[in-house]
């Protein structure tokens, strides 16, 4: 019985132990400050709008609300890796198209066809079962490898992402192809899907819109789709002048018009489309070049271009990692992105706000916390077990304007 009870008591003052120090460290990041430190130009583009957000480690988020250009805080404690949020955060959620079928997986497989060329073959599956379907595309040079019988095939990649959308309960895609493919490409319509209740056994799928790139330059790019307004918008170029077109449900052409975008290597880029309710923003992301356009427009009127800024990837000490929220807002264009040490250094991250104007940056500052060294971006936290590290990230950025500015 002695034995036990000293065993009881040593459990005892062990999880006080463990209490007193989870209390501490919690203490610690509740008392930790937020503020923004100016590196250059004028803070006050800063208070025309309210910018919020939240800070977050695995013991606790902090939410923060920047008025005037000074911060505020609203602190609220919780335990991601005891209710599971960060599991949570990470779920994607199923894509609803109609009131009875949900989207949950989309992508294109390139695979060897006949006379070692690549077909390319759209893949749906959902609460409607599983849709393989051949796209007629082909790719015909690439990179070499060889198949499990010794041949040689050329495997071009495709483009990820703004592959499809969802209008009025109908699913338009596109194949984002790159110069090395060839056959018809345009704009997919998913006009049926199997319904075993009602006896459809087959999908129903046609191009609405075609384009022939046999019959097209070399460098013509499809970069994605995307819909504002129940118009469809599909992303092409031709080396450095990129295209935007406008498309009733139909496949009917409402306009077109062509930007020169003055960035060589328009392969080395990746297309992310934002939609900020009327404001379509396309930002071209590189891991290669120095500058990046980002393209501001709307098409409440026909296409109207606002706004075409280059980002600058690298500054001072820092080279961009992720933007992580774009607003235009009064011919400004507010950036927030996760920056990281060009010495790659492992414990040297930063998060910057860029505010331009008129393709100038007019304003950089940094917000910084007491713990920025923790700071690590989200893209590499979500790399790691979220539950067993401390690191810290800024997540949940939205801006309003405080006024018509």
């Amino acid at each position: 019985m002695g034995k036990r009870r000293r065993w009881g008591i040593v459990t005892i003052i062990i999880i006080f132990i463990a209490m007193a120090l989870a209390v501490t460290q919690l203490h610690s990041l509740a008392e930790e400050t937020i503020y923004i430190k100016d590196i250059k130009g004028d803070p006050s583009v800063l208070k025309d709008v309210t910018i919020t957000g939240m800070v977050q480690d695995k013991y606790q988020g902090q939410f923060f609300t920047i008025e005037e250009g000074k911060v505020r805080q609203k602190r609220e404690a919780f335990d991601h890796y005891l209710n599971n949020t960060w599991e949570r955060r990470n779920y994607r959620e199923p894509i609803k198209i109609d009131d009875k079928d949900e989207l949950h997986y989309f992508e294109f497989r390139v695979s060897p066809g006949d006379s070692d060329i690549l077909d390319v073959e759209a893949n749906l599956r959902g609460t409607f079962g599983s849709i393989g379907y051949d796209t007629g595309l082909v790719g015909v040079e690439g990179s070499v490898r060889k198949t499990r019988q010794g041949k040689s095939v050329s495997r071009p990649s495709l483009r990820k992402g703004n592959e499809y959308v969802i209008v009025n309960e109908k699913i338009f895609f596109t194949v984002p192809t790159i110069s090395e493919y060839r056959g018809k490409n345009g704009i997919f319509k998913v006009e049926n899907l199997p319904d075993q209740e009602n006896n459809i056994h087959e999908e129903t799928i046609k191009r609405i819109v075609t384009f022939n790139l046999n019959e097209l330059e070399d460098q013509f790019n499809v970069w994605g789709i995307t819909s504002v307004d129940d118009k469809l918008i599909l992303i092409t170029s031709i080396n450095d002048d990129l295209t935007i077109s406008l498309y009733e449900e139909s496949g009917l052409l409402i306009e077109s018009k062509t930007i020169e975008t003055n960035i060589e290597y328009f392969r080395f880029f990746d297309l992310n489309i934002i939609t900020k309710e009327e404001d379509i923003i396309m930002d071209f992301e590189s891991t290669v070049r120095s500058q990046s356009p980002v393209i501001v427009f709307d098409v409440k009127n026909g296409i109207n271009i606002k706004n075409i800024t280059y980002l600058d990837l690298v500054y001072e000490d820092y080279k961009l990692l992720r933007v992580d929220a774009f607003y235009y807002i009064g011919n400004r264009l507010y950036v927030f992105a996760d920056m990281g040490s060009k010495m790659w250094r492992s414990d040297d991250y930063a998060y910057y706000i860029y505010v331009y104007e008129n393709n100038a940056l007019v304003y950089v500052g940094e917000l910084v916390t007491e713990v920025t060294k923790e700071h690590v971006p989200t893209r590499q936290v979500v790399e790691k077990d979220f539950r067993n590290y401390d690191y810290l990230y800024i997540d949940n950025i939205v801006v309003t304007p405080n006024s018509e500015i």
